[in-house]
């Protein structure tokens, strides 16, 4: 049912995105603008406990931490959700039984490298900031993205360039003075859980673990005049470092380069991290972007949660908002093991942005964002009997929040939020006794009329309007 439902939101599928107004077209690539390392202001600390003094963090098509001393990949696998073909309540409260066991036997690996014998006071450096920032609730949180971080004098005569794959995972450059001062590095990949092997295979390491197999290959070297060099590998119980194998002046500069990604990322498509689902706009001609996320993973994990990207009139990226408010336990996929998006809509006249759930177990909740991107306190209350909310609308002339949905405990469909108290008043639209009868998409019109698009498995005629 949710799948179906999902794909009504798809409105339109991109990677980079048009946005039409007065002023002309503008065309952008990368829709959220997350193909950046974004500072931490204390919004990982909260998030991403497994990591400590995280510097910068990744979160396109891969999500990775950065600290003093290396950085550490995040990866998660779920198990393959086995739907029923049956249609019907019984195999929707089936599906449910299998996303709670999906849920409960997920799969998590923090990879992390480390540099052994590193500096440890190394100057850490970012680079070509980014126009827009990104929000995580409170505006405290904004946080600016880099496209380049340089570790100065990780090694004495050694410095590290750290920068972004355009077909995901890191590029990292070791530039070292001489020969003489490479014999100093030396890094390392472990696992808090134990699962991981790292193997040398034809002069590529593989670090195979139970959720994804790392790649760092494409190793390359050569002097400043960009003369190649030969170097491989060394791998000596778990531990790494670099051997040139051709002889030359000891004395020249040497500079290495390998790539570090998911073997799965490596096609470059990344998921769902910039498929745009929605769009809307404010009476100020600035466009708003819903999308970024969905699919099954950790719900908490940045790259799978749904983002809201902001543009001015001219399509300037302004902000994204990146699906979570750990201060009121919100994300925006809820706790669905399918990882099923919501949707959201823009308040014209102050800016105003709410952001739905597409299911919580405990009821679906919606948040509310201010012009800013940042998170104003507002949060619906969660109703279990209202599970599910796929479509979001504001009515203009009474200030209404209008959340559309349904649940597979109750005929409910159809929702009043007052965006004062985030109280929820719920419905049901069809005179329909059984639940699973979800309304998809909607419009209404000026007169406050709601037409509607069911997507069900008791019959609903597709489309029907109702008055107000």
């Amino acid at each position: 049912m949710k799948n179906l439902l999902l794909l009504s939101f798809l409105i339109f599928f991109c990677n980079s995105i048009i946005a039409q107004n007065r002023n002309g077209w503008v065309s952008k690539k990368g829709t959220f603008g997350t193909h950046y390392f974004i500072e931490n202001k204390g919004q990982f600390d909260d998030l991403q406990h497994h990591v400590k003094n995280v510097l910068y963090s990744l979160q396109d098509h891969d999500e990775i931490y950065f600290t003093k001393t290396g950085f550490t990949f995040h990866l998660v696998k779920m198990p393959k959700i086995e739907k029923e073909k049956v249609a019907g309540k019984e195999s929707e409260e089936e599906e449910e039984k299998e996303r709670a066991r999906a849920l409960k036997n997920r799969k998590e690996e923090w990879v992390e490298m480390n540099w052994l014998n590193a500096n440890p006071n190394v100057d850490v450096i970012a680079d070509e900031k980014s126009n827009h920032y990104f929000t995580y609730g409170a505006p405290d949180f904004n946080s600016y993205g880099y496209k380049k971080i340089t570790y100065k004098n990780l090694y004495n005569g050694i410095d590290v360039i750290i920068e972004l794959h355009p077909k995901g995972g890191i590029k990292y450059s070791v530039i070292a003075n001489s020969a003489a001062a490479l014999k100093q590095y030396q890094f390392q990949y472990s696992s808090a859980n134990k699962y991981l092997t790292t193997k040398l295979i034809n002069n590529q390491l593989y670090l195979i673990n139970q959720c994804d197999t790392l790649l760092e290959t494409e190793l390359i070297a050569h002097d400043e005049a960009g003369n190649n060099i030969k170097i491989q590998y060394q791998l000596n119980k778990n531990k790494i470092a670099f051997e040139i194998l051709n002889s030359g002046n000891e004395n020249q500069k040497i500079i290495i380069d390998p790539w570090v990604a998911p073997v799965t990322t490596l096609s470059g498509t990344g998921g769902a991290y910039d498929m745009c689902y929605d769009v809307d706009f404010d009476s100020h001609n600035n466009l708003f972007v819903y999308g970024g996320g969905g699919g099954s993973g950790s719900l908490t994990q940045p790259i799978y949660l749904s983002k809201v990207a902001k543009y001015d009139n001219l399509g300037n990226l302004l902000w994204t908002f990146m699906g979570a408010v750990a201060s009121a336990g919100w994300y925006s996929l809820g706790n669905d093991g399918n990882g099923d998006a919501g949707n959201f809509v823009v308040d014209k006249l102050s800016s105003k942005v709410y952001v739905s759930q597409g299911f919580n177990i405990n009821g679906a909740q919606v948040i509310r964002l201010n012009a800013a991107g940042n998170y104003d306190n507002f949060i619906s209350v969660a109703n279990t009997s209202f599970l599910e909310i796929w479509e979001l609308k504001f009515n203009c002339s009474t200030g209404e929040l209008i959340g559309m949905g349904g649940a597979t405990v109750s005929n409910s469909n159809f929702g009043i939020i007052d965006t004062t108290t985030g109280a929820l008043t719920t419905s049901n639209v069809t005179g329909l006794s059984g639940s699973s009868q979800d309304i998809a998409n909607a419009v209404i019109d000026n007169s406050g009329n709601p037409y509607l698009i069911f997507a069900d498995g008791l019959g609903v005629q597709p489309n029907i309007i109702f008055t107000n």
